[in-house]
C-alpha cells in the first residue's frame, strides 16, 4: 500500500541536501506503509513540513499522519536536515506503534510474568492423590516456606 503524502518546505532552496533527502523519504514512508497496510488508503494521509530557521543554522521536521478516529504529530529540531527529519519519523513510528496497540486493547492483555504467576498460583494446588504418611510439610511453617522456595 501506498499512503498518500504531500511535503511542504520552508525557507528551503532545492540545493539543500535534495537528493539524500528524497531518498530518505522514500525510505521513510515506506516504514509507514508497512505499519498502515491494514487501514484504508483513502482514510491515512502523512504531511511533511521542513522548515529551515531563517536567521539560524536549525531545521524542524513536523510529521502530521492522519488515520482514523485521530491525528499523530511528531516534531523535531536539529542541525542538519535529514537528522531532524529521521528523528521525526522515528517518534511518530512510536506513537502510530502506540496508536495501533490501543486500538487492538493490548493493555488489556495478560503480560508474561502474570501469566507466569498464574501457572505458578496453579501448580500450588492439591495432589491428585494423597502423599505417604510422613511425607510433606506438617505445619503451616512448613507450608508457607514451601511455597516461597
Amino acid at each position: 500500500m501506498r499512503i498518500p503524502w504531500n511535503i511542504v518546505t520552508k525557507n528551503i532552496s532545492t540545493g539543500d541536501a535534495r537528493l539524500p533527502l528524497e531518498k530518505k523519504l522514500q525510505q521513510k514512508i515506506a516504514k509507514f506503509d508497512r505499519h498502515l497496510a491494514h487501514f484504508s488508503p483513502d482514510a491515512v494521509h502523512l504531511q511533511i513540513v521542513l522548515e529551515k530557521h531563517p536567521r539560524k543554522d536549525r531545521y524542524l521536521a513536523s510529521l502530521t499522519l492522519r488515520v482514523p478516529s485521530d491525528i499523530l504529530h511528531s516534531e523535531e529540531a536539529g542541525r542538519d536536515l535529514i537528522g531532524a527529519f529521521d528523528e521525526a519519523v522515528k517518534s511518530l513510528l512510536r506513537k502510530l506503534k502506540s496508536y495501533k496497540s490501543s486500538l487492538h486493547g493490548e493493555e488489556f492483555w495478560k503480560r508474561k510474568e502474570r501469566r507466569e504467576k498464574l501457572h505458578m498460583l496453579k501448580a500450588c494446588g492439591f495432589a491428585l492423590e494423597p502423599q505417604d504418611e510422613g511425607k510433606g510439610p506438617h505445619t503451616h511453617k512448613d507450608v508457607v516456606r514451601d511455597l516461597f522456595q
